[in-house]
Parts: structure tokens; C-alpha cells; sequence
């Protein structure tokens, strides 16, 4: 016997095939999952890729006006004979759930983190999750540790990104991270949950001073900080996040090139000054020249400054991630977007990661 699911699916409710078991080997059977809105054998449509023995669909809003059911085509074929008329008979009918499945998702300060979480939320299973942005601190300030990204922890729910790759539990995601679709398992011993839990790790912090203070030959501490963003990337990690790689700018800061002064090292980088209202990055771009585009050699953060341009300008991600924190802004931004995978995000937008 030869036994083949058919290759629909639908997305609610829960359906059992019916176990079939033949002894006759030039045998086929199908099976499809079907389903339909009204109450009549019309409307009754084939749902792709349903290809499990035991089918649950994620919820939405109408399942409880579907009905589903299992068609089994059968037809026996042999070598010596032409093949019999197909034989179709239908399961009985199963109505869609009635409730959509919620999922509660948590933020939880882990180790030596303090302060207040951000906001829970509930959230119906099938729905798509972005990691909010950190709100912890630590609770002892000079310890050295930076947020660097989510521990995510599963019970009961099952995430993948929009490309449809599975994320497995204790997977580390960053904040505003690309949206993780999450999706509650069927018979969860307990209400299904996530939790999101903040990571800390040693940065590396390099202080900037445009002014006499700075000296590309200093270490690059606070108490002798180093003149040039392009001396302080070469102090950092090649193989760091931008949350465990900083530059701390001292003073206000004039960009060299459009490159961030970071066209052959490729840093990841978190770029933080001493408040927006108190440090500013600017940089005099030629229209005809520049093109109003200054462009990312790697993942950056811009935390407490102002970055100011000139002209209207872009920020062009190249497929690098790009995060504004909310205590940082934008000057002749109107809009900044990317020559890769991102997309443009309007001016005045507190925080984005593309």
C-alpha cells in the first residue's frame, strides 16, 4: 500500500485523518484537508499544505463560522489492469476554535538588572512579536556591564522569523529585532508564555575629545581620551556586537567622511554622547557630491546625542542594523532608509531597528 498526504492545509481548528491501513500494495490513497465558510458542499475549498495526520491551524476571527473536513480519495491500480474510478468519501466535519490562543509575553532584568521592565504584553497565537527595547539598568552603575540583547525562553509557543526559520528556546534576540512570529503549541500543560530575559556583558568603552584633550597617541580613556573616531574603531573588537563595542564622545564631534571614518575596519559600534541636548555630530555635506548619503560600515547605535546634518540626508544602512535610542535625535532627517534590506523610517521616529 502506498499512502500519500495530500499537500493542504488550513490555519484553525483541529482535525484527525482517519488511520488508514490497506494490505493491498497497488493501492493509493489521499488525503486532503478541506474546509469551508458556509454550510453547503460548494464552498468547501482545498487548503494548502495540510500534510499532518493530526492538523491544528492558528485561530483567526472566523473560525468559529468554518467547518473542516478530511476528503480520502482512494483508487487501486495494478500493473495487469487498467486503474478502478477514484473513491472519495469525507471525514465528518470539524467547527474552527471558537477562542483565539493568548500568549503572554514578560521582560524579565536578569542578573544584576534593576529598574522597570517594559511593558507586558498578551498577544493571540499566529501573532508577530518585535523585543522591546531594553528599560533596565544596572543595579550597581559602574560595573562595567551593557545590555546586549534578550534571553528568549519558550513555554508552550513555538517562534520563527518572517523567513520562517525556527528560533529555538534560550536564543539570544536583540531589541527591536526583526518580528519573531510566535504561535502556541496544541495540549500546553501550562497557559502558553515567553519570557524575555536582559543579558549584560563587559563593553569595551573608548573615549573621543575633539578638543585639545584629545590625542590620536592617548589610550583612549576618559582622563586621556583619543582625537579621532577612526583611532577609537581601531581600539575595538572586530568580532564585538555594537552593544559591547562604545565610543563615548566628550565633546561635540565633526565626521571626516561619510563613512563614519569606518570605511576599512567594519566595527559594530554604539556611538553615545552626554545627553542630545548637550552633544551633537554633524558633518557639512555637498549635495552634488555626497548625494546626501552618508553610509554604515557595520551594526550602529546612537544613544544621548544629536546627529545633525547640513543638507536633507540619508542614512544608508547597506544591510547593517541600524537603532536610535529614544534619548537621542535627528536634524535635517526626513527620512533615512538603505541600498540593502531595510526600509525608510519617517523623521522623528524615537528608536528603530531596520
Amino acid at each position: 500500500m502506498r499512502r500519500r498526504l495530500g499537500n493542504q492545509r488550513h490555519r484553525g481548528g483541529e482535525l484527525q485523518t482517519p488511520d488508514i491501513k490497506n494490505d493491498i500494495e497497488d493501492e493509493t490513497i489521499q488525503d486532503d484537508i478541506i474546509g469551508e465558510v458556509g454550510s453547503t458542499d460548494t464552498v468547501w475549498r482545498d487548503i494548502e499544505y495540510a500534510t499532518e495526520a493530526i492538523y491544528q491551524r492558528i485561530s483567526d476571527p472566523v473560525d468559529t463560522e468554518r467547518y473542516f473536513r478530511v476528503q480520502i480519495t482512494a483508487q487501486k491500480i495494478s500493473r495487469f489492469r487498467s486503474a478502478t474510478e477514484p473513491v472519495v468519501v469525507y471525514s465528518d466535519p470539524v467547527q474552527g476554535e471558537k477562542e483565539l490562543v493568548k500568549i503572554t509575553v514578560t521582560y524579565e532584568p536578569g542578573d544584576g538588572g534593576t529598574g522597570t521592565a517594559p511593558e507586558s504584553r498578551i498577544i493571540d497565537s499566529g501573532d508577530k512579536l518585535s523585543p522591546s527595547m531594553n528599560t533596565f539598568t544596572r543595579a550597581s552603575a559602574d560595573d562595567g556591564k551593557v545590555f546586549t540583547g534578550w534571553l528568549l525562553t519558550l513555554n508552550g509557543v513555538t517562534a520563527a522569523k518572517p523567513s520562517g526559520t525556527a528560533v529555538e528556546n534560550g536564543t539570544l534576540v536583540e531589541a527591536n529585532d526583526v518580528a519573531l512570529r510566535l504561535t502556541a503549541k496544541p495540549a500546553a500543560d501550562a497557559p502558553p508564555s515567553v519570557t524575555l530575559t536582559a543579558q549584560w556583558g563587559t563593553a569595551t568603552v573608548i573615549y573621543v575629545a575633539a578638543d585639545s584633550r584629545g590625542d590620536d597617541n592617548n589610550p583612549g580613556t576618559k582622563e586621556s581620551p583619543v582625537k579621532t573616531l577612526a583611532k577609537a574603531y581601531s581600539k575595538l573588537d572586530a568580532n564585538a556586537s555594537a552593544q559591547t563595542n562604545v565610543v563615548e564622545l566628550l565633546t561635540d564631534y565633526t565626521l571626516k567622511d561619510r563613512f563614519w571614518e569606518n570605511l576599512n575596519l567594519y566595527r559594530n559600534v554604539t556611538i553615545r554622547g552626554q545627553g542630545k541636548d548637550s552633544t551633537k555630530i554633524t558633518f557639512n555635506l555637498t549635495a552634488v557630491e555626497a548625494k546626501g548619503q552618508v553610509f554604515l560600515q557595520g551594526d550602529m547605535i546612537f544613544d544621548s546625542l544629536t546627529l545633525s546634518m547640513n543638507i536633507d540626508f540619508y542614512l544608508m544602512c547597506s544591510g547593517y542594523n541600524l537603532t536610535f535610542n529614544e534619548n537621542s535625535a535627528m536634524v535635517n532627517a526626513s527620512k533615512y532608509g538603505s541600498d540593502g534590506p531595510s526600509t525608510g523610517v519617517p523623521s522623528g521616529t524615537p528608536a528603530h531597528r531596520f
